[in-house]
């Protein structure tokens, strides 16, 4: 888990493929990125930043990674100032 303030949600989702799913996270434009892997969330929390939930897959793990690394996010949330 980890917030960026180097660059934009729009200019950092721009940079990449198109998205597995797009959702709202507690009012903010959520996108995420699955992979073999696991999954990486992007929240637009500010004009200057985002939040990014990472959750990677080991093993032989069978889980929902992007629904767990949104619920990581989610938490996050609250726990951010005017969030």
């Amino acid at each position: 888990m980890a917030a960026s303030g180097e660059t934009t949600f729009a200019q950092e989702v721009g940079k990449r493929r198109a998205p597995n799913k797009t959702s709202d996270l507690g009012g903010y434009p959520t996108v995420a990125y699955e992979e073999t892997t696991g999954c990486v969330v992007y929240v637009d929390i500010s004009d200057s930043g985002f939040l990014i939930s990472n959750l990677a897959i080991t093993g032989s793990d069978t889980i929902d990674s992007c629904g767990q690394a949104e619920k990581f996010a989610e938490a996050a949330l609250h726990n951010l100032p005017n969030a």
